[in-house]
């Protein structure tokens, strides 16, 4: 099986899928809060590391399927413009796929005192980065990603993964709303018993 956005597109991970099922286990980076505003020097520890566990596979210790960044991928805003130092240059010699959801930081639009005006809307470097309709180059490092949206469902060989958006405030929808929770919802009772995660 291979690996799959909940809107049933294949992503492009066979080998990793298929050494997944090879060695009945699933093997994945997941980080979160990596944005850096005092330079990347953290984050180029962190991201080495990591890929010399991928680099350093072996039969015993198989190589990470993936990364997995659990939001606040740039501070402090998201904007787009900080992609290139916060995610794409730390992340450089990472050689695996790297899929994500936003947290409070990625959707804030807000600032705070002395902070430059943000003139780009919620959301919009994530969905840029993460959750554009094609893939394209905005680094040399490694292409944008295609996720269906900002909260999404990706299905592997043993697990299904549900990620959400937690908006600025923590919770799943604005008041007086429901969309999130309901297909969050949907997402866990649809899931194979034998593979919720």
């Amino acid at each position: 099986m291979p690996f799959l956005l909940a809107d049933g597109l294949d992503v492009i991970l066979p080998d990793e899928a298929k050494a997944a099922e090879d060695t009945n286990l699933l093997v994945f980076h997941s980080v979160g809060d990596t944005g850096g505003i005092h330079g990347d020097d953290d984050e180029k520890a962190i991201s080495d590391a990591m890929d010399n566990q991928i680099s350093g596979a072996s039969a015993e210790n198989p190589a990470p399927a993936f990364y997995y960044n659990l939001g606040d991928v740039v501070y402090f805003n998201g904007e787009s413009n900080l992609y290139p130092s916060q995610f794409y240059e730390p992340y450089q010699n990472y050689h695996a796929a790297i899929f994500a959801i936003p947290g409070n930081h990625d959707c804030d639009t807000s600032t705070r005192p002395g902070d430059p005006v943000d003139t780009e809307p919620s959301l919009f470097g994530f969905m840029r980065n993460f959750c554009d309709t094609m893939s394209h180059y905005d680094s040399p490092y490694r292409p944008t990603m295609t996720q269906p949206y900002v909260y999404w469902t990706l299905e592997t060989p043993f697990a299904t993964i549900v990620g959400l958006c937690s908006n600025v405030d923590g919770t799943l929808d604005a008041r007086g709303t429901s969309e999130q929770q309901q297909w969050f919802q949907s997402q866990v009772s649809n899931a194979a018993k034998d593979k919720r995660c």
